[in-house]
Formats: structure tokens, C-alpha cells, sequence
């Protein structure tokens, strides 16, 4: 039986879509982010990043199945896809967190803190995103 090798170019593609979503963001931002409906934003980020770490984990299962059958370069593959996958759906969900909370200030006029960067405050609301996926301990 003859399996796919899978495209090497696909962690290129998410880094693609990932610059293409910042640019589109930077381009079709409305300038009153108290407009935008907090609903439509966590239900967009939930389906989104739901459907992202779905796909991790069909191709961590797919490297499995690859690895017991031999084809160790379809099993390295499919774990570089995971991967890229997992960190796009990472990324994508922080995104969504940020907006979620710059709609909350503008609404509620809160000024942000303007002392940290937005390194910092990026760095913030990832470990805040990797936080929420880790299970809870019994």
C-alpha cells in the first residue's frame, strides 16, 4: 500500500496565514473597539482554535499510526505539522484574548497600562492562553 508524503511546505503555510491575519487586522480594525461584539469574538476564537488543535491532534495520532508502520519520515512529518499547528492555534487564541480585551477597555473606557510593552503584555496573554489548555490537577 503507497501513503502520501506529506507537504513539507505546511508550518511555512501557518506562518503565512498568521502574518496575513496581522496584516488584515492592522488594515480592517475598526477605530471604536467598543463596536465589536464580544460574543462574535469568544465564538470565533473558540471554533477557530477548537478546530486547529483538532487537526494537532489527527496528525499527532497520524505520526503514531506512521511511526508503528515504519514510514519514519510520513511520522517526523506529521509531528512538524502538529506542531505547527499547536503554535498557530497558541498564537491565533492570544490574538483573540487581546482583542477580546482591548473591546472590554474601549468599552468600559479603560486606559491600558502604558508602563509594560506590548512585548510584555503579548508574553502576558500567551501564558495566560497555554495556562487555560493545561489540564486541571486532581
Amino acid at each position: 500500500m503507497s501513503y502520501p508524503v506529506p507537504d513539507a511546505r505546511f508550518p511555512v503555510y501557518c506562518a503565512i496565514v498568521f502574518v496575513l491575519l496581522k496584516l488584515t487586522e492592522a488594515q480592517a480594525m475598526p477605530s471604536d473597539l467598543s463596536t465589536l461584539d464580544l460574543a462574535t469574538i469568544n465564538a470565533a476564537h473558540e471554533v477557530i482554535v477548537d478546530a486547529l488543535r483538532s487537526r494537532c491532534c489527527e496528525w499527532e495520532q497520524e505520526s503514531a499510526d506512521a511511526t508503528a508502520d515504519g514510514r519514519l519520515s510520513n511520522a517526523l512529518m506529521f509531528q512538524h505539522w502538529a506542531f505547527a499547528a499547536d503554535l498557530l492555534a497558541s498564537f491565533i487564541g492570544t490574538e483573540f484574548s487581546v482583542l477580546f480585551t482591548q473591546a472590554l477597555n474601549a468599552r468600559f473606557g479603560v486606559v491600558p497600562e502604558t508602563r509594560r510593552s506590548a512585548a510584555d503584555q503579548l508574553l502576558d496573554a500567551l501564558t495566560i492562553e497555554v495556562a487555560s489548555q493545561q489540564p486541571t490537577p486532581n
